[in-house]
């Protein structure tokens, strides 16, 4: 990914919580092609794992967007739809 093509990319970057994830063995994902998106209705307490690739998550109605890089992942505690996009061909694990 270009950072010169995406400047937000780095204040969403840097106001991320993200945390590197528990071992989680022989769970390889799901698999997303580009551009794809997840859309979850109730995304409390799940955990996105971007095992491969590149995700854009964003919850409705905040404006603190999240990008996960391969081995980042995102816990949410929130109630409300969250999408995730791939933003590239993407290796995706969710769990609750």
């Amino acid at each position: 990914m270009n950072l010169a093509l995406a400047p937000w990319f780095h204040r969403a970057w840097t106001t991320a919580t993200v945390r590197r994830p528990a071992a989680a063995a022989g769970q390889p994902g799901q698999l997303l092609q580009r551009d794809a998106t997840l859309v979850v209705d109730d995304p409390r307490g799940l955990t996105v794992t971007c095992v491969q690739g590149c995700l854009w998550l964003t919850h409705d109605g905040d404006c603190k967007d999240l990008v996960l890089a391969p081995g980042q992942c995102y816990q949410s505690e929130r109630p409300g739809r969250l999408l995730v996009h791939a933003l590239e061909p993407t290796r995706v694990r969710l769990l609750r």
